[in-house]
């Protein structure tokens, strides 16, 4: 039964007349059983925004700009973020035609110049750090190394006044570990003008260097976010909480 309904749920998803109602309908049913949605919540905080702009930083192949996409229900400046070569030229072509989708290929970080991006067996876990037992205990296929990769690094801070100088910005950030160089190189933009970040957070360590949770949180409280969620907990074979989803936002922005 189960697999039965994964296979319904994949194939709502390819056909771009029924992905959006079937996103839709999986929030309300989220929502009816007390599950909380990240997308839900953040398009909710975008609708009391006035034309937002979206960065999503670590797109991979795109799953995520196409739920603000279909979820946000209106035409919506997406900016989308991918170091590794091989998931950006995916990434270009799936959003090819699509004017108000702008695909980068770089890391934000807490540098402007290169850096090694250590790649894995599982793309999606390609980061700027790299893995320590955390990973490498619960994911021994998916985290093994495969080569690495130079790219281009910039800071949020300087990215953004010389692409998108004013608005307000809404963060989705899911980068392996590396969340810290990002906060580090994107202070300003984000206390002066982001309203809302979703961003993976380490519970165990994932990747050496990495920012935790802890410490995560600590500087975008300092930053002037406040916790709003943290959703469901990915886990291992033995149920110990490796990683999560969280979402801060700006008090006036949420209460206004």
């Amino acid at each position: 039964m189960r697999s039965t309904l994964l296979s319904i749920h994949k194939l709502m998803l390819q056909s771009p007349v029924t992905r959006k109602v079937h996103r839709k309908i999986l929030g309300k049913i989220k929502e009816g059983f007390g599950v909380p949605d990240p997308y839900v919540d953040l398009v909710r905080i975008m609708n009391t925004v006035a034309s937002p702009t979206v960065l999503d930083v670590g797109s991979f192949v795109g799953v995520t700009i196409q739920r603000f996409m279909d979820l946000y229900g209106q035409p919506v400046a997406i900016h989308g973020f991918e170091p590794t070569s091989e998931s950006y030229t995916k990434l270009a072509m799936r959003f090819h035609g699509h004017a108000a989708v702008k695909i980068h290929n770089l890391a934000l970080s807490n540098t402007n110049g290169t850096a090694v991006l250590f790649k894995n067996s599982f793309a999606q876990m390609n980061s700027l750090l790299q893995n320590a037992e955390g990973n490498e205990e619960a994911f021994p296929e998916l985290s093994k190394p495969t080569g690495e990769q130079s790219v281009q690094t910039r800071r949020l801070d300087d990215w953004a006044t010389s692409n998108i100088p004013s608005g307000p910005l809404i963060v989705k950030c899911d980068i392996q570990g590396a969340e810290g160089k990002f906060v580090e190189g994107g202070a300003a933009t984000l206390s002066d003008r982001v309203v809302a970040i979703l961003s993976e957070a380490q519970l165990r360590n994932m990747y050496k260097g990495q920012t935790d949770f802890f410490e995560l949180h600590a500087r975008l409280l300092e930053l002037g976010f406040e916790l709003f969620n943290i959703y469901p907990c990915l886990t291992d074979t033995r149920g110990q909480s490796l990683q999560t989803d969280c979402l801060w936002v700006k008090p006036d922005v949420w209460n206004g």
